[in-house]
């Protein structure tokens, strides 16, 4: 029994339900205020990133939706098993849940082919998928802004092909096309508000897909509306990184991530030089990692940590002293989220002229420093290994470990 028994069928249903529900979802964000303390980004980036206004946005989508409505109304008719009576025999709640499950699955992996296809393709990307990504910065009525053609072969034709192969009847299509149309507006929201049950139970996310529409992501997180299960079968997996900072010497890295505010920090480091970190930072409790190798192996034990209000540093001591040609283990191009921190640097032949007072350590805490493997460090040895001691006849060699009296 639902609601709507008696007053519509659910082959109607199935037909408008989802469009009516993403109006209102979709109108629930738009009416919120700014929130700018739970936006993925700020509202000048949305104005100024954004390539196309909201009304030719809006207009993109009834097209859609009119395809949309078209195709499902059809595909509910031929399919119906309606018998004279007007009500159709409906399985068991157990079967129905397989069934969601099943359609679940079936989308994700035509939307994650059929979409990274699109950004392979470069006529297609160049002449059809390019117009959903006008927008950089998302919002949730976005969500279905696609090229007609794409609109018609990535949702339309993916609804109907998850729907005949789960065999599920129109009443649960009516269901789970409307938590599939939820579940999407929410991915393009551009908000990460506390309490959302969307973020606490889906990995592929408002942050994740954000990612994807960012230029540094746009061969990463193809996966959607559901679960990133391809993305990290198939290697395009990203999560949301900070920005990392990097310099060295000789026999050591000097890591600073920028993350204001960060908690749950969880760092770590494995002498193959793997090295993990994951956090939540800022009123909205925004997930970031980073899931890095780099360029060779490091002492983990001679490594010493600090997390601090503005950023996290990270002294990493190489195993073997010699200068490393990059951070990463991986050749090609640096990742967008790498960076060379320039206050730290030097070259390679100048780095004994460089002075520890000049260094900027940001707000590391020297007495929350701790090792690699843990244990606490005192902050006047800290003072003594990495600090140049102002005396006349003594200074300590902050990167070797060692004093030059």
């Amino acid at each position: 029994m639902v609601f709507w028994e008696g007053y519509v069928s659910d082959e109607v249903m199935g037909t408008f339900a989802p469009i009516v529900v993403y109006w209102l979802y979709a109108g629930m964000f738009q009416l919120l205020p700014p929130l700018d303390n739970y936006r993925l980004h700020t509202r000048k980036e949305e104005d100024v990133k954004n390539a196309v206004p909201l009304r030719s946005v809006v207009k993109g989508v009834l097209v859609q939706q009119l395809v949309q409505a078209v195709v499902a109304h059809v595909l509910f008719l031929v399919t119906s098993e309606t018998g004279t009576v007007g009500t159709e025999t409906q399985p068991s709640i157990l079967i129905q849940i397989v069934q969601v499950i099943i359609a679940m699955f079936v989308m994700d992996t035509w939307q994650y082919f059929v979409h990274r296809y699109m950004h392979i393709n470069k006529f297609l990307y160049r002449h059809i998928h390019s117009q959903h990504h006008r927008l950089v910065v998302p919002y949730a009525i976005g969500a279905l802004y696609n090229h007609p053609l794409e609109g018609l072969l990535l949702d339309t034709v993916g609804g109907a092909i998850s729907f005949l192969i789960s065999g599920m009847t129109a009443r649960t299509a009516v269901i789970f096309f409307c938590f599939a149309t939820v579940k999407t507006v929410d991915d393009h929201c551009g908000l990460w508000l506390p309490g959302n049950l969307f973020h606490m139970f889906f990995q592929n996310n408002t942050a994740y897909h954000d990612v994807h529409h960012q230029l540094h992501g746009l061969k990463y997180n193809f996966s959607q509306p559901f679960f990133p299960i391809w993305d990290k079968l198939l290697g395009t997996y990203m999560p949301r990184h900070p920005t990392l900072k990097w310099a060295q010497r000789a026999d050591v890295l000097f890591i600073t991530i920028d993350l204001p505010d960060a908690k749950d920090v969880k760092l770590k480091l494995e002498p193959e030089g793997k090295f993990y970190f994951s956090a939540t930072a800022g009123a909205d409790n925004v997930p970031y990692e980073l899931d890095i190798d780099l360029h060779d192996k490091v002492d983990v034990n001679e490594s010493k940590s600090s997390v601090g209000s503005r950023n996290i540093f990270y002294l990493i001591k190489k195993e073997e002293s010699k200068w490393w040609s990059r951070l990463l283990k991986q050749e090609g191009k640096t990742p967008v989220f790498v960076k060379v921190d320039w206050d730290k640097w030097v070259d390679e032949d100048e780095q004994d002229e460089k002075a520890a007072a000049d260094m900027d350590f940001g707000d590391m805490d020297f007495s929350n420093l701790n090792m690699g493997g843990g244990e606490g460090f005192d902050a006047e040895v800290l003072q003594t290994k990495y600090l140049v001691i102002p005396r006349k006849d003594c200074a300590i060699d902050i990167y070797r470990f060692e004093s030059k009296c």
